[in-house]
């Protein structure tokens, strides 16, 4: 439900299990990925409209309110798993949303020492270089985007980072250089940039784990005409 955007379908599973297992770090995780994602700019748009059909209304936190709430999550989460790299990156991207950019900065630091997965470290890097920016470090921004554009050479988002930065600093000509990267990228698929999934793919391994709770019941099913 999560990895496919059911978020009203999600609701009730999460507060069940957060009842049964208050301390599980996968729940905790989801549930700061559900309170994360109705904190984003794609979740904000149907939980803030105004012209809803009748009858339907639409409970939700702020979404300031709504990081703060994923940010605990996503704590509580890593404390219960020293290596769980997945809440680590979400934890420092809600601590950057919410200004606490120093913060986000060792959260995203300590991504490297956790996991081999290039998407995570990919993030982590971009993810920096936002918090770097912010902090007005705009020479680590630009090393870090540029990491992230080795990393995944096919990607848009470090490019277009990277041509933000020299237009902000009236660098025309490195600007267009970046820029012009978008369009001579050897890919354009979704897969190339792991950003434009951060919010489809929360639980990366979702298949499998659908696939293992599956297997004892399909072994149990006993072909039609067959005793």
């Amino acid at each position: 439900m999560s990895n496919r955007s059911l978020l009203a379908d999600l609701t009730p599973h999460l507060e069940k299990a957060r009842k049964l297992f208050p301390r599980d770090p996968d729940i905790l995780f989801v549930s700061g990925c559900y309170f994360e994602t109705i904190a984003s700019p794609r979740g904000r748009p149907l939980l803030e409209a105004r012209a809803l059909p009748y009858g339907v209304r639409v409970y939700a936190p702020s979404a300031r309110e709504s990081l703060v709430i994923a940010e605990d999550y996503f704590r509580r989460a890593a404390a219960t798993r020293s290596d769980f790299a997945a809440a680590r990156l979400r934890r420092g991207r809600a601590l950057d949303r919410l200004g606490r950019h120093d913060d986000a900065v060792q959260e995203f630091r300590a991504i490297d020492s956790l996991t081999v997965d290039p998407a995570m470290k990919y993030l982590a890097s971009l993810f920096e270089g936002g918090a770097q920016e912010a902090l007005g470090h705009v020479s680590a921004a630009q090393a870090l985007y540029g990491q992230a554009a080795r990393q995944f050479p096919n990607a848009q988002s470090p490019y277009l980072a990277l041509s933000r930065l020299a237009r902000d600093r009236g660098d025309r000509a490195a600007a267009l250089a970046a820029a012009d990267r978008v369009f001579t990228r050897a890919g354009v698929d979704e897969m190339s940039d792991p950003w434009w999934t951060y919010h489809l793919f929360v639980i990366r391994n979702a298949s499998e784990l659908l696939q293992t709770l599956q297997r004892p019941f399909l072994n149990d099913v006993t072909p039609a005409g067959k005793e």
